[in-house]
């Protein structure tokens, strides 16, 4: 008898889909930031580049944006928060209905005020307190 007739073999895809996150995403309120791409020129007037974090985790967060950006899945870019920018890499990008792009992200670096903001969307889904 041939112990590997009835093996399976477990399928993962594509290995940018593979599942990165710690906890869970939770729901942020449309807090606008700021896409900066490392590669490319893109006009900082332009409405284009603002985002909206409309999901956020200790790991990442999706971003809505007007359009499309010139960012490809693994890219690297920064996302300014006031004046300070965190940077992320680029996980998956989705085109919306109503011609918008929600990019997945993940953080390479998270710095402050953002993480502050992150964290604190976070704790008040698990119901954390200070």
């Amino acid at each position: 008898m041939d112990r590997w007739e009835n093996f399976r073999t477990l399928d993962l895809g594509d290995w940018h889909n593979i599942e990165r996150r710690i906890g869970t995403r939770v729901a942020a309120d449309g807090v606008a930031v700021r896409w900066v791409p490392s590669t490319g020129e893109i006009d900082l007037r332009d409405d284009a580049i603002l985002g909206h974090l409309v999901e956020v985790s200790v790991t990442g967060a999706a971003v809505d944006v007007a359009g499309e950006l010139p960012i490809e899945v693994s890219d690297q870019a920064s996302l300014r928060f006031g004046d300070t920018d965190s940077t992320v890499t680029v996980r998956h990008e989705t085109p919306g209905e109503d011609g918008t792009t929600r990019y997945g992200v993940e953080w390479v670096k998270l710095e402050d005020p953002l993480r502050q903001v992150v964290y604190g969307f976070v704790a008040e889904a698990r119901g954390v307190t200070a």
